[in-house]
């Protein structure tokens, strides 16, 4: 995840947050985000990402592994999907919260020892991440990790039923990629569709994925805050800004207007003298990844 910090905004310095957890027997304090370490060498990894970032990598909070279910060989092909029934997007009657968590999923690689977060999306066999959750090192330009897809059935119980993916679609300029599921996520956790649309400056926006650090980890994470406006990266790329916090782990996580319109993926966050904030991927620049990858057009 992409940390500007330690600077005022005009002047911002880049790190990368990572997206991965610490023990919590080790470290049951509060600890800031941007100084999480491995508890062992294995899993210091780490590189310069595209902005020149160096970042941390963290192992999991859970002692035993997830079991992940024998589904077979992940499909490594990246052609075209077939549409199936996005859930429906709310009019009028408040987002079903609760119904939209269950389409956000958790990211973990046992090989590299790190964790992030995605959307179900396309015919419900496909998750969209972060680029850099895929990896080793959370910067995107380290060999891609071996990943598993975690679910959950509420927003009180930890990801459960784990299945292997294989990525088939990675952008990490752009910081976007795809991993597809050997079969579709099922009906309790249907594929979301992006909406584009215009946001006014102070509109709702709510973040939904899983931060990477204390016992937060084990459930999905309910953020709301306020649209702040935009700001361009050095390589000319636009992101919306929030004030609402986006810590580790939500990289590649869900982010909804208050209709509970899928509207972006989060991204990173940038902290300065003033204060933080969180940087989201427009579901523009999401729908032409998409598009360009063969998953489909923008309605």
């Amino acid at each position: 995840m992409t940390v500007l910090t330690n600077h005022p905004v005009e002047t911002l310095s880049v790190r990368t947050l990572p997206d991965a957890m610490p023990d919590v027997a080790e470290d049951a304090g509060a600890r800031r985000a941007d100084s999480l370490q491995a508890p062992s060498p294995t899993s210091d990894a780490a590189g310069s990402t595209d902005l020149g970032v160096e970042p941390d990598v963290v192992v999991p909070t859970s002692v035993d592994e997830p079991v992940v279910e024998d589904v077979g060989q992940a499909v490594t092909g990246s052609g075209p999907v077939q549409e199936a029934g996005p859930i429906p997007v709310p009019s009028g009657d408040a987002p079903d919260w609760e119904g939209l968590a269950r389409s956000v999923v958790q990211l973990w690689s046992p090989g590299c020892q790190q964790t992030g977060s995605g959307i179900i999306t396309g015919d419900g066999s496909l998750v969209l991440t972060n680029s850099h959750v895929l990896h080793e090192g959370g910067d995107g330009s380290g060999p891609i990790c071996e990943v598993n897809v975690g679910f959950t059935r509420s927003y009180a119980d930890p990801p459960a039923g784990w299945r292997p993916a294989s990525v088939v679609a990675d952008d990490p300029i752009r910081d976007l990629a795809v991993v597809r599921l050997a079969d579709v996520a099922g009906d309790l956790h249907p594929p979301l569709e992006f909406a584009l649309g215009n946001l006014s400056l102070g509109d709702e926006i709510t973040i939904l994925g899983y931060p990477g650090f204390g016992q937060s980890q084990e459930t999905v994470t309910f953020t709301s805050g306020r649209f702040s406006g935009t700001t361009t990266d050095d390589g000319g790329f636009v992101f919306h800004k929030t004030d609402a916090l986006l810590d580790a782990g939500v990289s590649g996580g869900a982010v909804f207007d208050e209709s509970g319109r899928l509207i972006g993926v989060a991204t990173g966050g940038v902290e300065g003298e003033g204060g933080h904030l969180g940087l989201v991927i427009p579901a523009t620049d999401v729908l032409q990844f998409l598009r360009r990858n063969g998953f489909g057009s923008p309605s």
